[in-house]
């Protein structure tokens, strides 16, 4: 079978509608052509009958080369040969048509080339389509003179309806084919949506780790070289300050193995040893007399997330020893129903979780973010005087059930379906098919019941059954214009009065008008239920086709019984006229089908625009990171690790206090906190009241919104001073209209390494500085235009 050239530009929904188009013109015909053969040898006498089983063969071989992919032909040869063939077998209509069903208006050569021309009109450009509708259609004349010469106008009417029928069908095609791409616009609209949030949530997954790792290694070490008599043997402080520098400059250069890739998968290996991993993380807290738990079915588990576990432990831990006041801590793990446990408790001075400031980052950042980020959860538990509990939990039962709720009741979204691909399909399809009803229904059927209405025994009630069919036609094509679907109830009653109006048109006909031109209403009937039920799927408007089809069969055997040849030409004419509704219908049910396919298609390229926009937004935030820190943490990381700088020196513990205070400062910026500024100074002063400092901080005015560029040099010379001071500081924060002031008084009249004072000309950011000192003290402060 010749597979179609999809443009790469068109959208999932368009490329899988045009090659769907395809493969149903190509196996709807073959079923089509059997069908007719069959009915065409039926119909035959016995002694013609094998002459028309050969032409019949023929024709169907053809069509089986046309579906053999080992028989690829160029579209033009293809179309060429394929017009042909077809072509011939209408010229052979002599030998192969019976002349009883030239008497139903149409052969089963008519049936078979109205789908043609109609296959032609999904499958190729407009010009070609009308050409291979009219060379048929001329076929068709040409056959029909051959074998009636005097007769063959009889044909012409037949034809028009074959080349209405391709009209309709290019009709149906681009509107359907309008929808698809609105679909599409529809889905590169959500996925660009999307895909802005999942980068935004990467990026910020990604800081949250870079922060939480910079809480657990750089900002405690250099907070604990910054605290007069913190107690740690010089030894101990150099080898985690080596730690902490060659974890971060592994982090830096991207081969950290806990990091991730920025798509949120490990860029490790897949698993990782759950209890292999604890262990390693306990021996590195040898101040601690750890008791561990684990229990043996542990396992493995995604490195992610036991990177998460092992790092949350291990802040846990530093916890204990920097707050709980004792040396020992237990450590316990299982696994539960694929929920893995992971507790650290302690019998130390514990505290009230709802006392601590917001600017303490420890719990919050490096434990419950850090779960959270992975899926998981933290608990924390810890009274005065009672101990702590950290309980750590992979995956969240919350989430695990949230996640079984969707899974249960997701419907085709959980599956992958896009709800959006189908409502356009079928409003495609509705808009298409009350087209089709409307040309039918005043184009053909109203014609037919003028020129027959003198035939009729009863006028008047032809004449009322198309009044009904018109009034339901203008109520649905009203609420189709609205751009509302129409009530749940309508299209029963609708249903109800078409078949009501159609058994009422037909019960006065004889048996001789049966599928003949004034048997008007079976040509519209089953356009009713395409539009009305098509959202339904195939099964409603086969029902509906098949109820109304069997009703018009007990009308024909209440008139009278046809016979056979009758009845294989009756059954073609119902072929042609129902074989197009079913069509439509089982055509679009089937493309609904592969809407799953449509949603994989563009979830997976948009998986992949994601992760490679993510990748790099990750990539250039990392290294405008690690910038920052190149210039002054990893260097005094550097220093601490070779020995060279003295934590006993007072400029060192002031360069450490002041490095401290700024990864501190960094942290609260990621918060969203009501008053930023105020935030952000808050846990600057934090680092100094660890030094022993008293600090008070009075605030007067209302909060500014205020740049981060202009936060940092509002507050820098206040981290430089508090690093300064010795025992006591005030802060001062002034927001009057027009004008910030963030000021601090230190106890240290000549501080060293303090920021010089500025003009407003001289600062990019706009933020002044000023420096006054006397009688012991000194005072900075730092201003700025709101």
């Amino acid at each position: 079978m010749t597979t179609p050239t999809v443009s790469a530009a068109r959208g999932p929904a368009e490329r899988e509608f045009t090659a769907f188009a395809h493969r149903f013109a190509l196996y709807g015909r073959t079923v089509v052509l059997a069908l007719c053969s069959v009915l065409a040898v039926l119909a035959m006498p016995a002694d013609d009958m094998p002459v028309t089983a050969a032409v019949c063969l023929a024709v169907l071989a053809w069509c089986c080369v046309r579906l053999s992919p080992a028989a690829a032909l160029r579209p033009r040869a293809a179309t060429v040969c394929d017009l042909a063939v077809m072509a011939g077998m209408c010229l052979s209509r002599p030998l192969v048509v019976p002349e009883s069903q030239t008497a139903y208006d149409g052969t089963w050569i008519v049936v078979a080339i109205s789908f043609l021309a109609v296959s032609y009109q999904l499958t190729h450009p407009p010009l070609t389509g009308a050409f291979a509708a009219v060379l048929l259609g001329a076929a068709d004349l040409a056959g029909a003179a051959l074998a009636d010469p005097d007769g063959w106008t009889r044909a012409v009417p037949v034809v028009g309806w074959v080349l209405m029928e391709a009209a309709l069908a290019r009709v149906l095609f681009v509107v359907v084919l309008r929808e698809s791409r609105a679909a599409d616009a529809a889905l590169r609209a959500a996925a660009a949506a999307r895909r802005d949030l999942e980068v935004a949530e990467a990026r910020r997954a990604a800081e949250r780790e870079h922060l939480a790792v910079l809480h657990d290694t750089a900002s405690a070490t250099l907070l604990m070289a910054s605290l007069p008599g913190s107690g740690v043997r010089p030894g101990a402080l150099r080898a985690q300050a080596a730690r902490d520098l060659d974890r971060l400059l592994a982090a830096r250069d991207g081969v950290a193995p806990d990091a991730t890739d920025g798509s949120g998968e490990a860029s490790g290996p897949e698993e990782a040893d759950v209890a292999a991993e604890l262990t390693a993380e306990l021996a590195a807290h040898p101040v601690l007399d750890i008791t561990a738990a684990f229990a043996d079915d542990l396992g493995g588990a995604p490195r992610a997330a036991v990177t998460s576990l092992r790092d949350s432990v291990g802040e846990a831990l530093r916890n204990v020893v920097r707050h709980a006041g004792v040396t020992a801590a237990r450590v316990a793990a299982e696994r539960s129903r694929g929920v893995l446990t992971v507790t650290v408790s302690d019998l130390g001075a514990g505290f009230d979780p709802a006392d601590v400031p917001a600017h303490r980052q420890g719990l919050k950042l490096s434990v419950a973010g850090r779960m959270a980020a992975a899926g998981g959860s933290a608990d924390i538990a810890s009274r005065p005087g009672e101990g702590t509990t950290v309980r750590l939990t992979w995956p969240d039962e919350a989430a695990g059930a949230r996640a079984g709720d969707a899974a249960e009741g997701g419907g085709d979204r959980a599956a992958g379906r896009f709800p959006a691909v189908e409502r356009h399909l079928f409003r495609g399809l509705r808009h298409a098919g009350l087209v089709i009803l409307a040309v039918i229904h005043f184009a053909l059927a109203l014609p037919s019941l003028l020129g027959s209405l003198p035939g009729y025994s009863h006028p008047p009630l032809q004449v009322a059954a198309f009044c009904v069919l018109t009034g339901v036609l203008l109520v649905t094509a009203a609420y189709l214009l609205r751009g509302r679907p129409w009530p749940a109830r309508w299209p029963a009653p609708a249903l109800g009065a078409v078949l009501a109006a159609s058994v009422a048109a037909t019960s006065q006909l004889p048996a001789d008008d049966f599928l003949r031109t004034p048997h008007w209403s079976f040509l519209e009937a089953g356009w009713f239920g395409v539009v009305l039920l098509g959202h339904r799927g195939f099964q409603a408007v086969g029902a509906f086709i098949a109820g109304h089809l069997a009703l018009m069969i007990g009308l024909l055997y209440a008139a009278g019984a046809p016979s056979r040849p009758d009845a294989a030409g009756m059954a073609l004419s119902a072929l042609a006229v129902c074989g197009f509704q079913v069509a439509v219908v089982l055509g679009l049910g089937l493309l609904r089908d592969r809407t799953d396919a449509i949603a994989a298609a563009a979830r997976d390229r948009e998986s992949l625009r994601i992760r490679a926009t993510a990748a790099l937004h990750i990539h250039a935030d990392q290294r405008e990171r690690y910038r920052a820190l190149q210039a002054t943490v990893l260097p005094l990381l550097g220093a601490l690790a070779r020995g060279t700088a003295d934590p006993e020196d007072p400029a060192v513990r002031r360069a450490c206090a002041r490095e401290a205070t700024r990864l501190r400062r960094l942290f609260a910026e990621s918060d969203y906190a009501g008053d930023q500024l105020i935030h952000e100074l808050r846990a600057c002063i934090d680092v100094a009241e660890r030094a022993g400092v008293t600090v008070s901080l009075a605030v007067r005015g209302e909060p500014l919104h205020l740049p981060q560029e202009v936060r940092r040099a509002l507050t820098d010379p206040v981290i430089a001073a508090l690093a300064a001071a010795r025992h006591t500081a005030r802060a001062t924060v002034v927001r009057a209209p027009g004008q910030v002031r963030v000021g601090v008084v230190i106890d240290v009249p000549d501080a060293p390494a303090l920021p010089a004072a500025r003009a407003e000309h001289d600062a990019p950011d706009g933020v002044r500085v000023r420096r006054v000192s006397g009688d012991g003290r000194l005072f900075v402060e730092a201003a700025c235009a709101a």
